[in-house]
């Protein structure tokens, strides 16, 4: 009996690590831009460019991407990296991590009071519709997540240059990452 309860309670235990150890920080990515693309000789337009946007570029790319998906960013709670998702209610999460990529340019500031930090962030983005290459002053703030360590929200004021379509654009707008949650 007495080796019984002790299995048990080593498998538990393992169970609970293995569950830890698999355990993610999902934050929401946001984009909201506003491009002025040239669209012919003289003549520019206004176009959103966002989140809904960005997965239709990514579903010519790749398929299967509904435009109703939500973009996520996934890091593991121990360990390093991240995953960019779209995710669509009933439905796998597709990695879309590839078509992504951020940057920090330069030093950051730490302030200890409010657990905050501004830096400049590059935020690049590139398929074969739409591509933008964007920076600008960026506020993190840690926050610490119930039962998983500490994440960050950010939001980055952003302008750049890019194509839309083959156009050539100039970008303007924010990049967020809402409040993280473990999952």
């Amino acid at each position: 009996m007495k080796n019984t309860v002790a299995m048990i309670g080593i498998m538990m235990a393992a169970g609970i690590t293995s569950l830890h150890a698999q355990s993610n920080i999902i934050r929401n990515l946001n984009i909201a831009l506003s491009a002025n693309v040239q669209t012919s000789e003289g003549t520019s337009q206004l176009m959103r460019v966002g989140n809904k946007e960005i997965l239709t570029a990514i579903g010519t790319d790749q398929g299967a991407i509904s435009t109703k998906a939500k973009l996520l960013v996934s890091r593991p709670i121990e360990g390093e990296g991240f995953a960019i998702l779209a995710r669509t209610k009933g439905a796998d999460d597709i990695d879309v991590t590839g078509f992504f990529s951020q940057t920090q340019i330069g030093t950051s500031v730490v302030s200890t009071k409010g657990n905050s930090e501004t830096s400049i962030q590059e935020f690049t983005f590139h398929s074969t519709t739409l591509d933008f290459d964007v920076q600008g002053f960026t506020t993190s703030k840690t926050i610490n997540i119930k039962n998983g360590g500490t994440s960050s929200t950010e939001n980055a004021s952003v302008g750049g240059t890019g194509n839309v379509s083959g156009n050539p654009g100039v970008f303007k707008g924010t990049v967020a990452l809402a409040t993280p949650k473990v999952e």
